[in-house]
């Protein structure tokens, strides 16, 4: 990795930033000044390392040895008194599942082998008659006489419908679905525990494993069609995936599956509603959407951040990394990175595909599993949504969700 003199004090006037409204609004301006004065920084605040520039993070990704996905959830709990950690047995269990995304090579590579078995792209392509059929229905129910949020009419229950039935649970069950994923990822703020938040997101797991390990249980005896059934009989050279390999991937998909879909809707689509000649462009061009949903990808990224466990002493970029500590990729701030982007806060939905190299969806081998599905749903979205109401304009100011790990709208509130 390329090193270059850091800054090596704090720096209290951007800390004191991080984590108010005005942040969760606008964390741009606070990540460039991070990749221009301290691209690997210590951060008091959050109790971790950020790091901001896009070559830093996909070098991170490529060393799982010193930078693992495992055990990270545990760091956080560790800050607890031991009182209160022996009340989040079950929490830190979950999270010390050796599931897809708390793991590392060689159990990693396992059970992406597994699961690349059953999410292939025919299956993902399979379901564009679903998916479409689902965007009518949240159509047809939008009462276009009245302004309505277009979170709550199409962007949350889209994907979540599509999981729920892919999983082969109850669609009506979505509303639960979202307040599991977010307790269960929300149960942490700004690299620390609140405990209070946490003993929610217990009671969340707790909720969700026996909900799921109930349907597993079902799809072992009687396999139907659905995702679920595939995931319980895959089998490559006799590997299967076990009850808690099954409960870490449908808690996995649950949460991925959607909070990430509904953000790239949701985002994707504000900024089409204040680009106006963007949205005509797209009229003319269906065959647009492609770099445009790329670029919603890279200037709103679903996910602000990723998180790591440093697994030994090293230096990045001249800073000195300890074993144990925390680090956060900020793939917000990677993917505007003005060494890979040209123009980073313009929002440009005819970037050329080559010049768009953005980790929205990760990379490497930690790269998202349901990224085919995110990128099939949004398009079928936007084009239904815009055949079904060619004035949509926007009815008023639209609220961030104050969340320091993924960044979508709370509401957007739409006319159509």
């Amino acid at each position: 990795m390329s090193t270059i003199a850091p800054a090596k004090e704090s720096l209290p006037h951007l800390e004191a930033q991080l984590g108010t409204p005005e942040f969760f609004a606008n964390p741009y301006p606070v990540y460039r000044r991070l990749q221009q004065e301290a691209p690997v920084y210590w951060c008091a605040k959050w109790n971790s390392w950020l790091v901001t520039r896009h070559d830093d993070v996909q070098a991170i990704v490529r060393d799982p040895q010193t930078f693992s996905n495992s055990g990270r959830h545990s760091l956080l709990l560790a800050q607890l008194d031991d009182s209160v950690r022996g009340r989040l047995q079950a929490l830190q269990r979950h999270f010390e599942g050796k599931g897809l995304i708390n793991s590392d090579p060689p159990a990693h590579t396992r059970l992406r082998k597994l699961s690349n078995l059953v999410f292939t792209p025919g299956m993902v392509e399979g379901l564009r008659p679903r998916v479409e059929a689902i965007v009518q229905m949240l159509l047809d129910r939008i009462d276009d006489r009245e302004p309505f949020d277009l979170i709550r009419a199409l962007a949350f229950p889209l994907p979540t419908i599509v999981i729920a039935e892919m999983l082969g649970a109850p669609a009506e069950d979505r509303e639960r679905f979202k307040d599991w994923s977010e307790s269960i990822t929300g149960f942490c703020q700004a690299g620390k525990v609140i405990v209070e938040r946490a003993e929610r997101a217990q009671n969340s797991v707790l909720e969700l494993r026996e909900y799921f390990l109930d349907l597993i249980r079902q799809r072992r005896r009687t396999p139907k069609t659905d995702l679920l059934s595939a995931f319980a009989q895959a089998n490559e050279d006799g590997e299967t995936l076990s009850d808690h390999e099954l409960l870490d991937t449908c808690s996995t998909l649950l949460i991925a599956g959607h909070e990430t879909t509904t953000s790239l809707i949701g985002n994707g689509m504000l900024e089409l509603l204040q680009h106006p000649a963007d949205l005509e462009w797209l009229r003319g061009d269906p065959d647009g959407w492609k770099s445009a949903v790329e670029e919603m990808l890279r200037f709103h990224s679903p996910v602000l951040a990723m998180h790591r466990r440093v697994t030994q002493p090293t230096t990045l970029r001249g800073q000195s990394l300890a074993a144990g500590d925390m680090l956060y990729m900020v793939l917000a701030a990677a993917n505007r990175d003005p060494s890979v982007f040209s123009e980073p806060d313009r929002f440009n939905i005819r970037r050329p595909a080559a010049e768009n190299k953005h980790i929205a969806f990760g990379y490497g081998i930690h790269f998202c599993l349901g990224a085919p599905l995110a990128r099939l749903e949004a398009p079928i979205a936007f084009r239904a949504l815009l055949a079904r109401f060619p004035k949509l304009r926007l009815a008023g100011e639209p609220r961030w969700k104050a969340n320091m790990m993924v960044r979508f709208l709370e509401t957007l509130p739409c006319h159509a």
